[in-house]
């Protein structure tokens, strides 16, 4: 690995990042291929971003990350026609939202769209245990009722079945 990419790496996961006057935090809505992604702000306007090539094959970014962008005459870019509208400066993982949250960077509009913390997680992993300590409990249902309304499972018809040859033993018998 060459020292370059070692050392964003290194620099993308250490501490939380101080954003820059010039830096906006927006969401990643949709990726448009290659390296563009569509971003939204915290008022909800869309607009399409640039994801530099020392991103490429080391950070990854799926619809929903957080990603600080580089504004850089976002205005002008607009009324001059250009769809893209600015570059990604910083991937945001985890724990970098969680720093971001307890500053005034971070907008309550986007609480509504984060990931849920661990602490929901575990919640609702809780519930799943509870749920499921309660169908044992009241396993004495016939084994009928656990459809759950789902039709049969039907035979794979793109799969070509391995032909298999019946041997009689006694047409083996009249051969001789």
């Amino acid at each position: 690995m060459s020292r370059g990419r070692r050392n964003l790496k290194q620099g993308s996961l250490e501490g939380c990042p101080e954003p820059l006057p010039g830096q906006i935090l927006m969401r990643v809505v949709a990726m448009r291929g290659s390296n563009v992604i569509e971003v939204e702000d915290a008022d909800a306007q869309k607009t399409l971003c640039m994801l530099p090539a020392k991103f490429h094959k080391s950070m990854w970014i799926k619809r929903g990350n957080f990603v600080l962008v580089d504004e850089g005459d976002r205005e002008k870019a607009r009324e001059a026609g250009n769809k893209v509208t600015g570059t990604v400066a910083q991937v945001l993982y985890d724990e970098h939202l969680r720093e971001l949250r307890k500053t005034s960077f971070w907008s309550p509009a986007f609480d509504a769209t984060a990931k849920p913390s661990d602490s929901g997680a575990d919640q609702t992993s809780t519930q799943f245990k509870q749920e499921a300590n309660n169908k044992i409990d009241g396993d004495s249902e016939s084994d009928e009722e656990e459809d759950d309304g789902l039709p049969p499972l039907e035979a794979n018809m793109n799969r070509r079945h391995a032909m298999s040859l019946v041997e009689n033993s006694e047409s083996d018998s009249d051969d001789e």
